[in-house]
């Protein structure tokens, strides 16, 4: 094998690898059961678990209100043709902390991202 193949095969190997290390960063969607668009209100997420650090909060349609502090791996808003998807941050904070998937306002569908009273979005990577 030359110099420039095992190069090759070398960089290739290290992507491979490097992919394969991505954290899975499972999606939680928000349905909007319990009537209220609360964040913090697991009855609004499917399963009933609330988007954690390592989580993306998807958004497919619906409206949904963040009134204190939240944390979560990804925002993703607007993910769905069919609906519209609005998150509005009243006086609250959001932070997004992960690092290598995107955030987005509106991505596949309409979508929009509303920040009032002195409320906050801080997004640690891509945002579209």
């Amino acid at each position: 094998m030359t110099a420039r193949k095992l190069i090759s095969f070398f960089c290739l190997l290290s992507l491979a690898i490097t992919a394969g290390s991505v954290p899975g960063s499972p999606k939680i969607y928000f349905t909007g059961q319990a009537d209220d668009g609360e964040w913090n209100n697991a009855a609004n997420w499917e399963g009933g678990v609330v988007p954690g650090n390592e989580d993306r909060a998807s958004i497919p349609s619906g409206v949904i209100k963040i009134t204190n502090t939240v944390t979560t791996g990804y925002l993703q808003n607007g993910i769905d043709t069919g609906g519209v998807a609005q998150v509005i941050i009243d006086g609250g904070s959001l932070v997004a902390v992960g690092t290598v998937r995107f955030n987005s306002a509106s991505y596949i569908g309409r979508g929009s991202i509303i920040i009032q009273n002195g409320g906050s979005a801080v997004f640690n990577s891509r945002f579209m």
